[in-house]
């Protein structure tokens, strides 16, 4: 090997030095002259990083309610006695549907189930909520909440009142259908109410041939006995033959 200096070809460089001796060094891609060769110093790229994209939220969403009577926390609350009443029971129906849309009252109200006339809750003449007691004693309203169908059906159909057993009742009573728990059945349209006539009937007609009702909206049932009961004479049967109302 010759001690001569070797000759390096550079093709590009950014820099270059010369010690005592004369040799060069040079920052390049390449080679340099009177030197050795340099490894290239040029840094690595870094790719750029993309945040990590977090994908949109959807609250959650919540069931759509009925509107109510002012003041009415809604259906499924159970229980709810309006100010400036002290006979005046809302509640809710029994279990969804009942046994053939069948409601036992007063004691199988507020999603107590009951699978037939027998059934325990079915023979109670009251059931305790909170600090009430709910029963039929003469005087009292039971108002049931039922919320009527987004669509209705042409012919509506009836609610009708009978003995726990599916018997005529003996006792008098009103009942009526309204929008408002704490309205009258005096002040109630007789197409609303067990009227018929010029007496009382057994039913509340709805619909295409009774009283009408709009989609989408919170009605009540109210039902008072107008005579002396007591016990299991005052337990009753509410049936719902009607496909306007959600059950």
């Amino acid at each position: 090997m010759s001690d001569s200096a070797t000759s390096y070809s550079c093709a590009t460089f950014s820099t270059i030095a010369f010690d005592a001796a004369g040799n060069a060094t040079v920052n390049c891609s390449g080679y340099v002259t009177g030197g050795v060769p340099i490894p290239s110093t040029t840094p690595p790229t870094t790719p750029p990083t993309t945040p990590p994209t977090t994908p949109p939220t959807t609250p959650p969403t919540t069931p759509p309610t009925t509107p109510g009577a002012a003041n009415d926390p809604g259906y499924g609350t159970g229980l709810w006695l309006p100010a400036g009443t002290t006979n005046l029971f809302v509640v809710d129906q029994m279990n969804t549907g009942g046994v053939g849309n069948v409601d036992y009252i007063p004691g199988c109200v507020n999603s107590v189930t009951a699978e037939i006339s027998s059934s325990s809750c079915a023979l109670q003449w009251s059931q305790t909520s909170g600090n009430s007691t709910i029963t039929m004693a003469q005087g009292n309203v039971l108002s049931i909440r039922f919320p009527s169908r987004d669509t209705l059906s042409l012919n509506g159909g009836n609610f009708g009142l009978s003995a726990r057993n599916g018997l005529n009742t003996p006792h008098a009573f009103s009942m009526w259908l309204t929008t408002d728990p704490t309205a009258s059945y005096e002040n109630t349209p007789e197409l609303c109410r067990n009227w018929m006539f010029g007496k009382k009937t057994q039913n509340v007609q709805t619909g295409k041939y009774g009283c009408p009702v709009s989609p989408g909206k919170l009605y009540y049932l109210n039902i008072r006995i107008d005579d002396t009961c007591s016990g299991q004479d005052c337990t009753f049967a509410l049936t719902e033959e009607t496909n306007d109302f959600k059950y």
